[in-house]
Parts: C-alpha cells; structure tokens; sequence
C-alpha cells in the first residue's frame, strides 16, 4: 500500500509544472548540488521527454561547475548508451571540452563502454600526447590527468601494438606530468621487463627524471625517479 508521502511523490511527478520547474533549477539554480539533483531526476524520471537528453548535453558544455558538468555526461551514458551519437558526443568532449574533468570523465567513459569500437586506439593515442591538462599549482583530491588516463587504457588494451611501447617511453621521458611519467614506468615495468634495454630505460629514469616537489600544498608527490626505482628492485630486472 503506498504511504501518502509517496502517493504524492507519483502525483506531482505528473503535475505539468513539475517538469518545468525542474528543468529551471538545473539549468539556474546557484547551489551546483540542487542543479546536480534536479538534472538526476530529469534524467530517470523524464528520459523519454524530448527535452531532456538536450538539456543533458547542454548542462555537459555550459554549466560552470564540473561536478555539474561530470554527472551529466554520466546520466546520459546511463540513459543513452545504445544511441549512436552518444560516442560521438563522447569524443567530442575528449577532444575539445575545455574542463580536464569534462575530458577525462569522457575517456574514462569510452575506455569502459566502447574500447572495442573501431579507432580507439588512435582516440586514446591522440589524447597521451595532446591532451592540454596542465598540472595544477596545489593538490586536488580526485582530479586526473586525461593523458595518463589514455596511458592507462592503451597498455590494458593494446600491449601488442607497435606505436604502444614507443609512446610509454616517451611520455616516461617528456611528459610535464610526473604523474604521467611514473604512469608511463610502470606500465613499461609491468608489460616490457625482459624486452631488451628496459633495465638501462627504468635506470635512466630512476637517475634522470627532473622531478622537483616545489610545493609544500602539493601533498602526494608521485616521484618518477621513485616510481623507477621500485620497479628495478621489485622486479629484480637484469
């Protein structure tokens, strides 16, 4: 039997001002967790209403807020996963979205739902190299790079391609993110050990790695030269 809380809920679920109202709190409400919850219910409650799967991608490139930005891309994945243009607004988003945590949501979204669709690797090449992530000054929990990201999936999903193990040593060696390059190490240390020259490459990294920790706020410092150092040794690599 429904409780009257509930019955009420279902009742103005149909109101004909419900919709609307809640399409106005996602898209000018000043507090980023009401847009975040009205966009949540627009996206399970109205997925059929012509509307709401623009207004979705809307609030992906205007909103100004990446938590706001983040969670619709994420409803549309859920709700729309099987339309053919939502890789493509995907890619989009990878490719040109201004906000790192835009892009690399995006990436994150393709590496485990399309990574078997035809030109990822190419996708996911790209990005290692040309993503414009820029390290940021202070440290900020949860924040990725795109281009260690793409890293990551490329070594997962394509060992045996001829471009991988060339673009993990160069971003090991001239990645600006040391994040990147202990990424790049490690991948080269978990898939390439016994391939020749890849003790000389870690020792060289563990040596050479220009890492600096200038700031005191950045609290989690991922040393490549470490990251080097402890795959040698663990490894026992000769």
């Amino acid at each position: 039997m429904l409780t009257q809380s509930s019955a009420n809920a279902r009742q103005y679920s149909k109101h004909p001002k419900t919709f609307p109202l809640l399409k106005n709190r996602a898209k000018k409400d000043p507090d980023e967790n009401v847009r975040v919850k009205a966009l949540q219910k627009i996206a399970t409650g109205w997925k059929n209403h012509q509307e709401t799967l623009p207004l979705l991608k809307q609030l992906v490139q205007s909103d100004d807020r990446s938590d706001v930005r983040v969670e619709a891309l994420q409803q549309i994945v859920t709700g729309w996963k099987n339309y053919p243009e939502t890789l493509e607004f995907l890619k989009q988003q990878v490719q040109s979205d201004r906000n790192s945590d835009v892009r690399c949501e995006a990436l994150q979204q393709i590496v485990t739902g399309w990574k078997n669709h035809p030109g990822m690797f190419q996708l996911f090449y790209n990005c290692a190299l040309k993503d414009p992530y820029q390290h940021p000054d202070a440290f900020f929990l949860g924040e990725d790079n795109p281009r260690r990201v793409a890293l990551e999936a490329i070594a997962k999903k394509y060992p045996n391609h001829p471009k991988t193990l060339p673009l993990l040593k160069n971003r090991a060696k001239k990645d600006p993110d040391e994040n990147v390059r202990s990424e790049a190490i490690k991948r080269i240390a978990n898939g390439w050990k016994d391939d020749p020259g890849i003790f000389n490459f870690l020792g060289n990294c563990a040596l050479q790695d220009p890492f600096k920790n200038k700031d005191d706020s950045y609290l989690f410092p991922n040393n490549p030269r470490k990251t080097a150092l402890e795959a040698i040794a663990d490894a026992k690599l000769r």
